[in-house]
């Protein structure tokens, strides 16, 4: 299994790219799944604040996924930054 994070394209126009995908082993996917807050996008109802970002990822992976980063995304001056982290999963 593959997984690779999700972030804006340096071009902008609200596109998307994936980093290098990486291999994890099942466990590991199960422990970023159980140990936070996860939505699916295209399956689970997602909060009126996260963007479906489907259909704008270059090399769009199989499943997307965001991450609610909650207090953990303020930056090193106490700002928030993104509130959700996207990543992708291949099979």
């Amino acid at each position: 299994m593959k997984m690779c994070s999700i972030n804006p394209c340096s071009s902008g126009f609200g596109e998307y790219q994936c980093s290098e995908f990486q291999e994890v082993c099942e466990e590991e996917l199960d422990d970023v799944l159980r140990e936070n807050i996860i939505f699916e996008l295209g399956k689970d109802n997602l909060p009126d604040d996260l963007e479906d970002i489907r259909g704008l990822i270059h090399f769009q992976p199989a499943r997307i996924f965001a991450k609610d980063c909650g207090e953990e995304c303020k930056n090193i001056n106490g700002d928030m930054g993104k509130r959700y982290e996207y990543f992708g999963i291949e099979e």
